[in-house]
């Protein structure tokens, strides 16, 4: 028997379609519910012959306990002329229950209304569905395993995924940020490359590649973003040995220069004297009653020749201990730290008398071992330029969300043009040097994200700041909270001056090149609004140096600044001595494009800018 389908030219021969289909597919009387007719495959996956299945209804092709189901149905398919579209169990004749997704759609078999089944077995799709399953957990498998951090963020910088990894490496456990917001999460961040790299990413869908310094851990990341359908992911290592060891190299290097330069300079006249004395008394020129004479010279020159190679033994074993100390990071109490420190330096050195006011006994997130010995050799150095008997000042404050250490002695001070000496030091912009000196303190600073300046002047004596910024992943190793925030960034005001028609730019507490830039953005954002070409800059509140932004803001900033319409610049600068120089250093460097004034205070500084017209 065959399904009698009369067809049109151009049309599809259902028969053909019918019998030679590779799924079972039936013909059953939507009354009666006798099979009528059905294909080969039919027959082939249910083990029944032609005429065993031609014997039977519907519901014999289903478990007795899904029958219920079926009679349920049976109204509807009677009724209506829709394709029905069911996942149901069948049976096969030798008892074996299979999945299957079932097509019916109705059709006229030789002048009865019936319906066409066609079933297709679910089980390849459930084994499908269950072998994905199974990959999925091995790729998660993988990635909860692997030493490489893995986040994923929505469109909207919401964190969907944060591997073992990643709270291994930044510091928070994935309990605690899924769901939220990455920048709420890291707000340190937000000043950084990684920052402008994931937003690059994130709105051009093209991937990057960045390594920076996370300073909240204290760590070097290699990171790599790429889009995917919605969002980012971003994957992410450490490499901060790799960075130590190739700075250790080149510091070794640099000190193999400059020990070669003493050799060939701090060496070279002892021994030349050396050398000198001892041929005059070998040669006989000199007669025995002198003896005595040159023999005390040369005990000079031997002991100036044993002062410069302890020097340099000391040098190198310094800079050695600085690289180990550089591995460190952890938690410590920073009032013991200082306590620590003072209690060392009695005891090694016995200094001038050491006064600690307002030590802050907190627990803090850093490199405890840098950091104290920075605050050795201040006060050792205190100790070496002040008078006998005068007083050394340790004191510890928090201000702005950081930890500020301060180190003052009583000494005879600095004129402008050493303290200049120094600022240029520390910011390394007269080469290197293998000293312990306040060039590395700078640099402990600076791996912290804080910073080191100095205030003094001729006969009162010398202050040296070191400064720690506090970090909300910092807070949460400590205490394992988050219901707080003590990262904040540091402040800038933009105002338009209507009265005065000029932009208004005021800066408080400390900054660095990234909080710089973001406030720039914010200068030129009013600039261009108002389209006024003066601006008042008042550092006057500003603490501490930001010489990091100099070139950004010279050879980046100014240059758009000026396109876009800025042409007279009043700064008044801060009385933080370090803020000021870098001022001075920034606007020596500056391009003439720009007329630029430097001032003291407010009032001028706006009279000037008023009698531009």
């Amino acid at each position: 028997m065959s399904i009698e389908v009369s067809t049109q030219p151009g049309t599809v021969d259902f028969s053909a379609l019918f019998y030679s289909n590779p799924q079972p597919m039936w013909v059953f009387d939507v009354e009666t519910l006798h099979i009528l007719d059905a294909n080969e495959a039919a027959l082939r996956i249910y083990g029944y012959d032609r005429q065993e299945l031609l014997q039977m209804d519907v519901l014999d092709l289903s478990p007795p306990q899904d029958r219920i189901f079926v009679e349920h149905l049976l109204p509807s398919m009677r009724r209506d002329r829709e394709v029905h579209y069911r996942d149901m169990r069948h049976i096969t004749k030798s008892g074996v229950v299979i999945q299957a997704t079932i097509v019916s759609y109705h059709m006229e078999y030789k002048g009865r209304a019936a319906r066409v089944i066609y079933a297709r077995s679910i089980d390849d799709r459930k084994e499908l569905a269950g072998r994905l399953i199974l990959t999925q957990r091995k790729l998660l498998h993988i990635l909860e395993s692997t030493v490489i951090g893995f986040l994923q963020l929505d469109p909207d910088w919401n964190i969907v995924y944060w591997n073992k990894a990643a709270e291994d490496l930044i510091g928070y456990q994935r309990v605690h940020v899924m769901g939220r917001n990455l920048w709420a999460v890291l707000p340190e961040m937000r000043h950084s490359d990684l920052y402008e790299q994931f937003e690059r990413t994130m709105l051009t869908h093209k991937p990057a590649d960045v390594a920076d310094y996370y300073w909240p851990r204290q760590r070097w990341f290699q990171c790599h973003a790429y889009p995917i359908g919605s969002g980012i992911i971003v994957h992410f290592m450490d490499i901060t040995h790799k960075r130590l060891s190739r700075w250790a190299l080149m510091e070794k290097v640099d000190q193999l220069k400059e020990i070669s330069f003493i050799n060939s300079h701090s060496l070279r006249k002892p021994v030349a004297s050396l050398i000198g004395l001892t041929h005059l008394v070998s040669d006989g020129i000199i007669p025995p009653d002198e003896y005595s004479q040159i023999n005390v010279l040369i005990k000079e020159c031997v002991a100036e020749l044993d002062e410069v190679v302890k020097d340099v033994n000391r040098r190198v074993s310094d800079e050695d201990h600085f690289q180990i100390l550089e591995h460190a990071p952890g938690v410590f109490n920073f009032g013991r730290m200082v306590d620590g420190a003072v209690k060392e330096v009695e005891l090694l050195y016995r200094p001038s008398p050491i006064v600690v006011k307002n030590n802050i006994y907190r627990d803090h997130y850093g490199i405890c071992q840098s950091i104290e010995l920075a605050l050795m050799y201040l006060i050792d150095n205190a100790a070496r330029y002040s008078k006998p008997g005068s007083r050394i000042t340790i004191e510890t404050q928090v201000m702005d969300q950081n930890i500020v250490l301060s180190v003052t002695d009583e000494g005879r001070g600095m004129t402008a043009d050493q303290v200049r000496e120094q600022f240029e030091r520390m910011n390394q912009m007269r080469g290197i040097s293998i000293e312990m000196g306040l060039p590395k303190i700078s640099e402990i600073c600076r791996r912290h994200n804080g910073s080191m300046w100095l205030e003094s002047a001729p006969g009162a004596g010398t202050s040296f700041y070191l400064r720690f910024p506090l970090s909300n992943v910092a807070q949460y190793i400590v205490s394992g909270r988050t219901d707080f925030s003590v990262y904040q960034d540091p402040g800038i005001k933009v105002t338009f001056d209507r009265m005065h028609c000029f932009t208004r730019a005021d800066w408080t507490s400390f900054h660095n090149k990234f909080t710089i830039r973001d406030g720039c953005e914010l200068i030129l954002s009013h600039i261009t609004t108002h389209n006024n070409g003066r601006l008042l800059n008042v550092n006057k509140n500003v603490v501490g140096g930001w010489l990091d932004a100099c070139n950004w803001l010279v050879n980046d900033w100014f240059p758009v600044a000026e396109a876009s319409g800025l042409k007279y610049l009043a700064w008044v600068t801060s009385p933080s001595t370090f803020s000021k120089l870098s001022a001075q250093y920034m606007m020596r460097e500056l391009g003439s494009g720009i007329v630029a004034r430097e001032f003291d205070n407010e009032a001028d500084a706006i009279a000037w800018l008023n009698s531009i017209t």
